[in-house]
């Protein structure tokens, strides 16, 4: 029984370091994301124009109202939704321009 109890932390202490390395490669800006995901790849599914993105990355946050589909083109990828570099966001920059 306390072999298996081990084993159960043991698991459980690599799930945390395991989720710690996914959370330091998560992209911190837009420009990262874009990047990482393929930016022309992200506008052909997303259908956001060449322009819209470019602003997006330019003042470094998604508008709020494109979360559903940045989160359907990440869900497709089997990726965490960049929560944090939407508009409205407490970590968010928030300087882009409404």
């Amino acid at each position: 029984m306390a072999a298996l109890s081990n084993l159960r932390i043991y698991k459980l202490r690599n799930l945390r370091i395991l989720q710690d390395m996914i959370d330091d490669e998560k992209p911190q800006t837009v420009a990262e994301f874009l990047e990482t995901a393929g930016r022309i790849s992200f506008q052909n599914e997303t259908g956001f124009s060449v322009q819209l993105v470019t602003r997006a990355k330019r003042v470094g946050v998604f508008p709020a109202h494109w979360f559903w589909k940045v989160r359907d083109f990440c869900e497709l990828r089997g990726v965490e939704v960049p929560e944090h570099l939407f508009k409205g966001h407490p970590n968010a920059n928030q300087r882009a321009v409404t």
